[in-house]
């Protein structure tokens, strides 16, 4: 089953609200790594829900697949790749794209 993963943290938010995010996120990440799901994000931006999503699901001995999706826009300096799946291995790994 595929999941994917939308938010952010709005600019201006306090440290202890970033922080409760980011662990939020986290604890998300590890909820959906088990057998058979696949997560679906679209950054790895610090900001962003996704990034803290893989974080959490790359500290659990299943690691999903992560799927990165997002358009490629020009000037956007992001290499365009085939699509892929990545299996995170390591958390704080750079995400590939896939552009559509």
């Amino acid at each position: 089953m595929k999941v994917l993963v939308v938010g952010s943290v709005p600019g201006g938010a306090s440290e202890n609200n970033r922080g409760a995010f980011e662990a939020a996120c986290r604890s998300i990440g590890t909820a959906l790594s088990s057998p058979g799901m696949e997560v679906v994000v679209g950054s790895d931006g610090k900001n962003t829900a996704d990034r803290y999503i893989v974080e959490g699901a790359a500290a659990t001995p299943h690691k999903p697949t992560v799927w990165v999706v997002r358009p490629d826009s020009p000037g956007s300096g992001r290499p365009a790749l085939p699509p892929v799946s990545l299996r995170i291995s390591e958390p704080g790994r750079s995400f590939p794209t896939v552009t559509w």
